[in-house]
């Protein structure tokens, strides 16, 4: 009995262990205004210059003006080189007078099927663009939820093999954006870490 009950100590003893000692493969940022994120450790962080270029060709290629919108968070995934990132995210808060989180949870079919109407061709026309010879393949808006809050989710599949996933929660004075784009050839193992840095996302305000 007390042999049986000197291992079960032991194996709890070296379960607990291990969980405090092992590193998590993740890392918690943490920005102002709540907004925290947890990422891969392994995934880059683009620089601030970067994260200002992309700023600078997202208002190119959309003819939008992008000086209220700030990216706090640029990060590349590279499984075979350096050069193709096989996964991307980029989360951003853009300072401007949104829907709140009441009215998003009166959104009709009708908004959320004419929201993606102008939104398919706003893609489509910087599709046109950025590569002429990628074609959308699908697009789709619907609701979803991350944490709590509502969320307007945008996805898209282009001839490049690539898919986007947008999620936009407005909370009336400002937007939250989390964007992800990875290569559907490395689904099976890109998707979970994806997923996993969604619901990570905490927003408290």
């Amino acid at each position: 009995m007390k042999k049986v009950f000197l291992s079960v100590f032991v194996f709890i003893y070296l379960a607990f262990c291990v969980t405090v000692i092992a590193q998590s493969n993740f890392k918690e940022l943490i920005f102002k205004n709540g907004i925290k994120v947890k990422i891969p450790k392994n995934w880059i962080i683009m620089t601030n210059n970067l994260m200002d270029q992309l700023d600078t060709n997202t208002e190119i290629l959309s003819g939008v003006k992008q000086g209220n919108n700030e990216i706090l968070i640029a990060a590349n995934c590279y499984t075979h080189s350096n050069k193709q990132a096989s996964a991307t995210m980029r989360l951003s808060v853009r300072y401007s007078r949104s829907p709140s989180q009441a009215q998003m949870l009166n959104m009709t079919d009708d908004d959320i099927a004419l929201g993606n109407y102008s939104g398919r061709l706003a893609t489509e026309k910087t599709l046109k663009k950025l590569s002429p010879n990628t074609k959308l393949i699908s697009y789709s808006t619907s609701l979803d939820s991350i944490n709590g809050l509502v969320t307007l989710k945008t996805e898209f599949v282009t001839s490049a093999n690539e898919k986007t996933l947008l999620y936009i929660i407005p909370l009336e004075s400002k937007r939250i954006k989390l964007h992800f784009t990875y290569n559907l050839r490395e689904k099976s193992y890109l998707l979970p870490t994806i997923q996993y840095i969604k619901k990570s996302l905490i927003i408290s305000f």
